[in-house]
């Protein structure tokens, strides 16, 4: 908090009004809007400044607005603060700031590790449709292209948010594993049909060999009478 800052002397003047300069830094705990979208949000992030109990304190925000002109920009940063989107305000009431942040996220790093290799996966695995049923590779194909899904949203889980709400990437990884594991369902179902009616057909023809062969020694011996 404030107690951080560095200490300094208070600037009086003969009419009674103290100024008070102390430089630091604040850690602020915020609650962001916008995540729902991630890694494609832009967040948002509102900040009061003021004070309770000194409504005389009288606050001045340093420059015009937020962003220093020809003020320098950090490059290699997860996150950009977008300056045309935030802005800040102040309480007549009681003198305060309310300052409106917001952030976009550097998304390229979530693309190329997570959406892409996703969805990637996710079409490679219904080429398990273009094998024969007859060929035991086809469920492997696709059981080895669930356990690719499944072990890639493990791995890039610690880059994702854990919150109770449905973010988006999560949507995409779970409809991608669901989508897996339907086509490899669909592909069992459809092996043990294919094999059951393969072993009807060949119960069949034995039958009908037996049954040719008893006419035939039938025939044969009425014959040979």
């Amino acid at each position: 908090g404030m107690d951080t800052f560095t200490d300094t002397l208070a600037d009086v003047t003969a009419g009674g009004h103290v100024t008070w300069y102390r430089l630091g830094g604040l850690k602020a705990l915020c609650v962001f809007t916008g995540l729902e979208q991630f890694p494609y949000d832009e967040l948002g992030c509102q900040l009061q400044f003021g004070t309770i109990g000194y409504p005389r304190i009288n606050y001045l925000l340093a420059g015009d607005g937020l962003f220093f002109p020809d003020s320098f920009v950090a490059n290699y940063q997860e996150y950009k603060v977008l300056e045309e989107r935030s802005h800040v305000s102040r309480n007549d009431e009681d003198g305060d700031y309310i300052v409106q942040f917001y952030f976009d996220r550097a998304s390229r790093y979530y693309t190329q590790t997570i959406v892409l290799p996703t969805i990637i996966f996710t079409l490679l695995s219904f080429g398990m449709f273009l094998l024969d049923v007859r060929v035991g590779e086809r469920l492997a194909f696709g059981v080895t292209m669930l356990l690719v899904i499944t072990a890639n949203a493990i791995v890039t889980s610690g880059t994702v948010p854990i919150c109770s709400e449905r973010l988006w990437v999560t949507t995409l990884t779970t409809s991608s594993q669901y989508w897996v594991v339907g086509a490899l369902t669909e592909s069992v179902l459809v092996a043990y049909l294919f094999f059951m009616e393969t072993k009807e057909e060949k119960e069949r023809e034995e039958k009908q060999q037996a049954a040719a062969a008893a006419e035939e020694r039938v025939a044969a011996t009425a014959t040979a009478t």
